[in-house]
Parts: C-alpha cells; structure tokens; sequence
C-alpha cells in the first residue's frame, strides 16, 4: 500500500530549507509519496483580471511567470532525489478571468462557474511542464516526470467549486456536480494530449462531510449524493439522464481509480461518530465501494477503477495545538484504527497524512 504525505505549507514554503527539511522528515516517517495541490490562480497571470491577458497561451508553461513554479519545480526536484513519488492535484481557485466572479471578495478566489476549457488549457501546461522532458529557461536537467494526478481539491463543497447548488423552481440543482464534470473531462483530455494517458489519473478528491452553508452557492454536497450525480447513476445504481446535472450528454471517465478525504466531522470527531445516510468517513468506507461498483456497472468508470481507491488526505487534529481536536494519545489510537480499517478494505491502494504538524488554533 502507498503512503501519501501532505503539507503543502511545508513543501511550498518559499524558504527552500522547509523544503528540503520536510521531505527528510516524511522519508523517515514511511511516506512513498508526497501529495500537493497546484492552485490554478496562484500560477496564472491577472489572477484579478476579468479578462484573459491578451497573447496569453494559457497552453504553454513558458508563458506563465516563471516565479510562480519555483515552488513546484522545487519540490519535484527535491522529492525524486530522495527516490519519493509527487502526486500533483490541478485545482481551483481559478483566474478571476476564466470564472464568473465579478466582486472584489470573488475575483480573489474564483471558485465560480470555473470555464472547462480554460482549466484544460492550464492542465495542458502542467502535463508539458512536468512531462519528463521539460527544461525551464535557464534551468538544468529536464524536470521529472509527474506520473499521478487527480482534479480540483474537493470539489463537493461551495468553498472549492460553485456555485454548489442552484434553485430551479422548486427544486434545488447540484450545480457543482455538472462543473465538475466538465472540468475532469477537460482535465483528462489534457492528459491525454500531453503524454500523460498511461498515467495514474484520479478522480473525486471528495470532501466527507456534507451540510448546510451560508447560501446554496456555498453548500456542502455529501460525497455519496455528489458521485452518484457526477456518475448519473440513482441509489440502485441505474442511469440517470437527468438534464439538470448533465447527464443527458454524459461520457464515461477514462480514469484508474477514486480519490477521497475519509476525515470524521472537523477531523477531530471519534471514528464512529454520527454522520449523515451520504457522507463518508472512515467507518463508512463500504458506501463508497459500493457505489463505486454500481458505477463501473453502469459503466460510468472502468471497473479496475472501481477496486483502486487512494485516500489521499486525513488525519487527525489535536488539542493543543488547537483549540479543538484529540489528545495525543486518541490521535494515535485512531490514526492506527484509520489503517487497520484500511488494511481490511482490498480497495485501498494508498492512505495520507495531513499535516506533518498540527495546525494551530483557529487555523482549520
């Protein structure tokens, strides 16, 4: 089984020693594998901007300020040396420009109505970058090679993707669910153009815990609701074709398997507590195989996709440092619980860590 560590304010933390340092740490502990997302707007120009620089090849790494990969170049570099795998996860927020975020609170986190075509655009540039035989200007040798991915970090709640819900009447749409599927398509073709086909391609990324929000923009869509929707399957696993969600022009996903976040509520609650009938914790792994193998049924996913799934980010949080959280001694215990459940589920092929260190208080 591969072990995934992620921190991203460790690995991308401009001062190269964290860097370095972190990937130490991780080795040493177990990991195989280090995870980081690759936030779409902090690589893009005129991340504010309601329109597309002009001349800009969104296709292109070379036409992205070279500044704004160091961090990634960095870690990648730094990772392969130590003989470590980098898992890379393309995601929102996006470019004001390549949304509909037109506030100034929006523009600086566009998670609205992301444009697929510009997300392929800028996963084209990501699989040409980190295809094996990329060579910054000015750099030497070529950058590795990225050989797994998967698209948009949780991308079943408002505060990643959105609008999350819309009303029709009365009725109430998971918007989200057909954004969603429109960028992973994009994403996937990208994948495909750039070399990467043959690839480790993930996805989901889902977030456990569904529930209200502060409007149906912003809402929490539970995972199990979420990938039935994205699949267009109903709960016995049939095909839907419901035109709201898109499911009416619906593809299947050239994927390898599902990627998903088995934290309990505020990764602080006992593994066994209460939960929604659609969320997805640790304890409650059987609903989302089960899914997944209606959904290779319907043949809306390969079914070798179905019997490979990665967990890619969990964890426990502690008091102290936080405010809320576990103590030491539970963190450990249901860290160990967490693997064993994972140890006796043949479908999980890679579990994580997240944090190499406990956030502080407030901070989650």
């Amino acid at each position: 089984m591969d072990s995934i560590f992620q921190d991203d304010g460790v690995l991308l933390d401009p001062d190269p020693q964290s860097t370095t340092d972190g990937l130490d740490q991780m080795r040493a502990l177990g990991a195989t594998t280090v995870h980081a997302l690759v936030p779409w707007a902090q690589i893009a120009p005129g991340r504010e901007e309601l329109e597309k620089p002009p001349g800009f090849d969104a296709t292109d790494p070379a036409a992205y300020p070279e500044g704004n990969w160091i961090r990634f170049d960095r870690l990648l570099r730094e990772a392969t040396a130590r003989g470590m795998r980098v898992f890379l996860t393309p995601t929102s927020p996006g470019p004001a420009w390549a949304g509909n975020c037109r506030t100034s609170v929006e523009r600086k986190s566009c998670v609205l109505s992301l444009n697929a075509t510009e997300y392929g655009r800028f996963v084209t540039a990501l699989g040409r970058r980190y295809s094996g035989s990329y060579t910054p200007p000015g750099a030497d040798p070529a950058l590795p090679r990225v050989s797994r991915w998967s698209f948009v970090n949780e991308p079943n709640l408002g505060a990643w993707l959105g609008p999350q819900f819309e009303r029709s009447g009365r009725k109430t749409v998971g918007t989200g669910v057909k954004i969603y599927r429109t960028l992973v398509q994009a994403g996937l073709a990208a994948m495909r153009a750039t070399g990467h086909g043959g690839d480790d391609l993930l996805l989901a990324e889902t977030a456990p815990i569904g529930g209200s929000a502060t409007s149906l923009a912003k809402g929490k869509n539970p995972p199990r609701a979420f990938l039935r929707g994205l699949f267009c399957i109903d709960s016995r696993g049939r095909r839907t074709r419901d035109k709201t969600l898109g499911c009416d022009k619906f593809s299947p996903f050239a994927i390898t398997g599902i990627s998903h976040h088995p934290y309990t509520s505020g990764a602080a609650a006992a593994p066994n507590g209460r939960i929604g009938a659609d969320d997805i914790t640790f304890t409650t792994l059987s609903r989302l195989t089960g899914l997944l193998s209606q959904a290779a049924k319907a043949k809306s996913i390969p079914k070798s996709a179905s019997s490979r799934i990665v967990l890619s980010e969990f964890g426990y949080q502690t008091r102290p440092p936080d405010n809320i959280g576990v103590s030491w001694a539970k963190q450990a215990e249901y860290l160990n619980y967490a693997d064993y459940l994972a140890y006796r589920t043949p479908q999980v092929r890679a579990v994580a860590q997240y944090e190499l260190y406990d956030a502080e208080s407030g901070s989650m």
